[in-house]
């Protein structure tokens, strides 16, 4: 894995290629193929229900005429790219997630999970789980092996299969809001879609679960913030000429929402075990510093002891906590809500993972908690309004997010965990307007800088620049810290 952010996308860069190269089949035929299939999450489909539509691929856009045209309209910024297949076939990291599953690495981790035995897909489920993130489609060809659709992350995965919506779309006005309406279209014009569209593969959902047995294979863990990705992100789309602060503070808002709406999701199906892969209390749901810490060398970053804070229980010797509910609190400070349901369900959720055992008895309060703190966030999906969302984040002053991230800011000085800091760092980097000295933030980014080939911050590679180790050693953590929080104000 590259040199990454703590928080950093984690996919692996690789060329798009057609078929895959990494398995090796003993091309014996396999059982019949699944289709299509994800639950509507975002989107409800009035006319089939639940009924799966087909995905056509990405090169069904491709036409010249269509969204495979040379340019990308340098001379009219405003007009409609029509150059959004070459974009993503060139820049975007999603075209080359089928590669990644094929890299060495990737086939390793199948071989771990016994997914792939001599040269073959033995557990058909657990390998769809894969592709359910990886690719397009889950579903496979005769080998077994091989996706009907081979493109990685395509065009329909974010947009929705296109089988009833391709040939109509671009006929005016109407037929995209009838496609949204009836035919399956994702409306990704709408800030709040768009960010639990991403959720569903980088948080997880109720038909991809990257659990901790995958971690252990040696999968990185997920972590993910919406606003800091979407302003790296090569895009394939034109963004609106608007106020970039407001843009940013917007975007983290809304990330928070659909991370926590999506992390509550996941867990209702792990309570349920719906997927043939969840468990519960499962501990990909938690930090990874609620259990590992100093596990070699000497780190920059010491954890406190969990006996300075009895209040919260504890799986190993940190608090546990977890990354994609953090952003409840702020939302309950957005809308309003009673902190004692937030603090009632995450209490809850700690006890039922220090348990490890027989938590029978947990799942039916818990589940009756995660259905109400959903219900809070979005309302019922058949008839909440985005648009009333879109307000409630516009009104979210500044300085309010600038109170919440000094917050955040004090506890991370405080704990000296990186995923504190990690977690502070995103909200000020995502939300706010850079401070005047960048220095203490961009020391506190390198601590939290995966060295090669592990998923632990707080290292300095062996052949790091002296300067870089004099720049670490000369101020502390707790002195960055401080320096950061003066940016903030009072």
């Amino acid at each position: 894995m590259s040199r990454l952010l703590a928080c950093s996308w984690l996919f692996v860069f690789a060329i798009h290629i057609p078929n895959c190269f990494g398995f090796q089949t003993n091309g014996s035929a396999h059982s019949s193929s699944s289709p299509w299939e994800i639950e509507s999450l975002v989107y409800e489909p009035t006319d089939s229900g639940n009924q799966p539509y087909k995905a056509l691929g990405a090169t069904s856009c491709s036409a010249s005429a269509c969204h495979g045209g040379p340019g990308a309209g340098v001379s009219s910024p405003q007009a409609v790219r029509g150059s959004e297949y070459p974009l993503w076939v060139e820049s975007d990291p999603h075209a080359r997630s089928w590669r990644t599953l094929n890299s060495e690495k990737s086939v390793d981790i199948l071989r771990r999970l016994r997914i792939l035995v001599d040269g073959a897909i033995v557990n058909k489920p657990a390998y769809q789980n894969c592709l359910a993130c990886h690719n397009t489609t889950k579903e496979l060809q005769v080998d077994g092996i091989s996706p009907r659709l081979a493109e990685g992350v395509g065009c329909e995965s974010c947009h929705g299969p296109s089988e009833l919506w391709r040939d109509s779309h671009y006929q005016g006005s109407f037929s995209v809001s009838e496609s949204i309406e009836k035919r399956g279209l994702v409306n990704s014009k709408s800030e709040i879609v768009r960010a639990k569209t991403c959720t569903l593969c980088h948080v997880g959902g109720p038909d991809r679960d990257m659990n901790h047995d995958i971690i252990a294979a040696g999968h990185p863990a997920l972590y993910f913030d919406y606003g800091t990705y979407l302003k790296a992100y090569p895009k394939h789309w034109r963004e609106n000429a608007a106020d970039p602060v407001k843009q940013s503070l917007e975007r983290w808002l809304i990330g928070q929402v659909a991370k926590a709406d999506s992390e509550l999701e996941l867990l209702n199906s792990r309570i349920r075990k719906t997927h043939p892969h969840s468990t519960w209390p499962e501990f990909s749901n938690y930090q990874c510093t609620s259990c590992h810490q100093n596990i070699t060398g000497k780190t920059l970053i010491q954890l406190q002891d969990p006996s300075q804070n009895p209040q919260r229980s504890s799986i190993g010797q940190a608090s546990v906590r977890m990354w994609n509910l953090e952003g409840l609190q702020t939302t309950d400070s957005l809308f309003g809500f009673d902190r004692k349901s937030t603090d009632e369900l995450i209490q809850s959720l700690e006890t039922a993972g220090s348990r490890r055992g027989d938590a029978e008895a947990d799942r039916k309060p818990i589940l009756e908690m995660i259905q109400k703190k959903r219900a809070d966030l979005l309302g019922d999906p058949g008839s909440y309004s985005l648009e009333d969302l879109q307000q409630r984040l516009v009104h979210w002053p500044l300085e309010q997010q600038r109170t919440l991230v000094r917050r955040k800011w004090q506890a991370a000085s405080e704990s000296l965990n990186w995923e504190q800091a990690a977690l502070a760092y995103l909200a000020l980097q995502s939300s706010l307007p850079a401070p005047d000295d960048k220095k203490p933030l961009d020391r506190m980014r390198t601590r939290l800088i995966f060295p090669e080939s592990t998923q632990s911050p707080g290292f300095l590679l062996p052949n790091s620049p002296s300067e870089a180790q004099a720049e670490l050693q000369s101020h502390s953590w707790k002195s960055d810290s401080s320096l950061i929080l003066e940016s903030l104000g009072p």
